[in-house]
């Protein structure tokens, strides 16, 4: 397979920015989640450049970089905000 096909759910700014609760992205094979971390900086352009993000796959919370698979769905999760 020379490509997957991953959903990306969008929350808070990135959500905001990119104008949509998800997309679906084609990867190449063999993509991580630092790959899909970089494709997304880029639509989201210079001025959120080091935004930082918590990375899920399938609803699970991942440290470091893992590969990504046909049909994962991604969350990056931007820092929580707000309260009184």
């Amino acid at each position: 397979m020379s490509a997957i096909r991953v959903t990306l759910r969008c929350f808070s700014h990135v959500r905001q920015r990119l104008n949509a609760a998800s997309l679906e992205l084609t990867l190449p094979a063999g993509s991580t989640t630092a790959d899909l971390e970089a494709h997304v900086r880029q639509l989201l352009g210079p001025s959120d450049i080091k935004m930082v993000f918590r990375i899920a796959v399938n609803q699970q919370f991942v440290a470091g970089v893992q590969a990504l698979r046909d049909g994962d769905e991604v969350a990056l999760l931007p820092p929580m905000q707000g309260g009184a």
